[in-house]
């Protein structure tokens, strides 16, 4: 999956620099997957230094994307720029196909090698079809195969993952995807991306096949494939019976059914696409909260956003070749969402330019510890409302007690960020830490006080469920210290009424009953009959003062 995620990632970096809208996912039956977008397209022109395409180029070299320098893209996934030509290495083959200038460019690899296949079907493309490598040190040409119209661009990449690397069980996730899919659509507002899986077999049914996951319900108007639903088509039929009736045709009602039932195959014929999927939404991590968001809300949304600058010192290469330390002067964007529930799970996601950062970074530390510091504040200001005692030291409000219940997606977005591995599974660029914590401290300072409109009740009941959280926790940790201090030297005291300790002692170590619970090893005060009393005292007490 991490070969898809790549090419994947190059498309959502088009649309986080504003210039795509669509992509498509497709599954194919043949054990191939394709990334359609409607970006810019792959630069087709002949790159000065190397002498090659920009399709060979990004395709073939390490360290050749546009998103060093920040010529294309100021926030992007890439790490290295190695991701496309790694994918091309791992494929047994490698279609791309670009729309720019007016013209549709094709160039095919096998084993990340350029070169040219005949297919004996191009609409079916095999890696299996004779493949002619070009010569080594030879630029290989771009070839035009349709023309499009001027303003018509994008890239579609379709690769096979070569069985010599992957073994047999290898196989595309189906959920993962979508998963990754539904989190992005969620972290790029307005990106409507489509997932096709040509894989399981058609049910006939819409509800089944199709589904589509918007903020709003859509018209029922044309989207440009020309197919009509069932629904349509009825009442298509319907509508021309009513016209024919009223014109006096005795058969009309058969033949407007046949003509139904004639565009319905039409239409059932031009839909081959067995499970199709689509997301959208414009919410962005406000609605990512929603989605995750599990039980009673005790809060709404709260949002985080903001910019700011930082100074970073990079490694440049001048004139002669050598390298220097250069300062850079760096954007960050934040957008922090967030929402208490009446449960006790923690749901924190956190992403960095659309790559989540399972094992968090410096963005989520700032914003603990903002979080943090905001909430102790809150908490000390309103102790007597939320009967918290000060003095005592075991009423501190922890981080577990903040985080129960906690609903949050953390987002940056930054150039050129530094990942602790290629996994991207945790964020290592250390000023976006201050950044993220500053911007907390002002903007959630203001909500958790109250001193923002239309937050003080909904502070109110944070406040009142974290100081809960902290009291349950305080009281879980009172049996076990009392437990805890309990050791040979300082035993419980025996049961007054244990049959095998003496009335002469008060305290034997050795006895089993000393080895009781706290509640069972208190005294217990009771009557005992006359027959078995030595004295008067006995009447009030299970062991007369002579006996003790």
């Amino acid at each position: 999956m991490h070969c898809l995620w790549e090419i994947i990632d190059n498309a959502v970096d088009e649309a986080l620099a504003g210039a795509c809208d669509h992509i498509t996912v497709t599954l194919h039956d043949d054990g191939s997957v394709e990334v359609a977008d409607n970006g810019r397209g792959i630069p087709v022109d002949v790159e000065p230094k190397t002498k090659l395409t920009g399709v060979e180029v990004v395709l073939t070299k390490l360290h050749a994307g546009a998103k060093f320098g920040n010529a294309s893209y100021n926030a992007a996934g890439g790490l290295h720029g190695v991701g496309s030509s790694v994918v091309n290495a791992l494929s047994s083959r490698l279609d791309v196909e670009v729309d720019r200038d007016g013209k549709t460019h094709h160039m095919a690899f096998h084993q990340g090698h350029p070169g040219v296949y005949s297919d004996t079907d191009p609409e079916h493309p095999s890696p299996d079809a004779p493949f002619k490598r070009t010569r080594k040190n030879r630029p290989t040409e771009l070839e035009i195969i349709g023309k499009v119209s001027p303003k018509t661009t994008g890239t579609r990449i379709r690769y096979w993952a070569d069985p010599e690397i992957f073994n047999d069980t290898a196989e595309f996730s189906y959920e993962q995807l979508i998963d990754r899919v539904r989190q992005t659509s969620f972290l790029v507002p307005g990106l409507r991306i489509t997932v096709i899986d040509e894989n399981v077999p058609e049910t006939g049914d819409d509800s089944v096949d199709e589904m589509m996951e918007v903020d709003a319900a859509q018209t029922p108007a044309d989207d440009g494939t020309g197919l009509m639903d069932a629904a349509d088509i009825v009442s298509a039929a319907d509508t021309a019976v009513e016209d024919t009736v009223e014109a006096g045709e005795a058969e009309a009602r058969s033949a407007a059914v046949s003509a139904a039932a004639e565009t319905a195959k039409v239409d059932a014929a031009r839909h081959t696409h067995a499970r199709v999927e689509e997301f959208r939404h414009t919410g962005g991590v406000k609605d990512f909260v929603d989605f995750l968001s599990a039980g009673e809300a005790v809060s709404d949304i709260w949002r985080i956003t903001g910019e700011d600058t930082y100074e970073e010192e990079t490694q440049a290469v001048g004139e002669g070749g050598e390298l220097h330390a250069q300062k850079v002067t760096r954007k960050c964007g934040v957008d922090i969402a967030m929402r208490w529930t009446n449960g006790y799970d923690t749901t924190m996601r956190s992403f960095v330019n659309v790559v989540e950062t399972p094992g968090g970074g410096m963005h989520v530390d700032g914003f603990l510890m903002g979080l943090t510091k905001q909430i102790r504040k809150a908490v000390e200001d309103n102790a007597r409302k939320l009967k918290v005692n000060l003095k005592d030291s075991n009423m501190r409000v922890e981080r577990d007690d903040i985080l129960a219940g906690l609903v949050a997606v953390v987002t940056v977005r930054i150039a050129e960020p530094q990942f602790q591995g290629q996994t991207k599974d945790v964020l290592g660029t250390a000023p976006v830490k201050p950044i993220v914590t500053r911007m907390t401290d002002k903007q959630f300072g203001e909500m958790i006080t109250g001193s923002k409109r239309g937050y003080k009740e909904q502070s109110g009941r944070v406040l009142e469920k974290i100081v809960g959280e902290m009291h349950a926790r305080i009281q879980r940790a009172r049996p076990r210290r009392s437990r805890a201090a309990r050791t040979r030297s300082n035993p419980p005291p025996c049961r007054r009424n244990c049959p095998t300790a003496s009335r002469a002692t008060t305290m034997w170590p050795s006895c089993s009953s000393s080895r009781a619970t706290p509640r069972s090893a208190r005294p217990r005060l009771r009557a005992i009959p006359d027959s078995r009393r030595c004295c008067r005292s006995e009447a009030r007490y299970s062991t007369c003062r002579r006996h003790r």
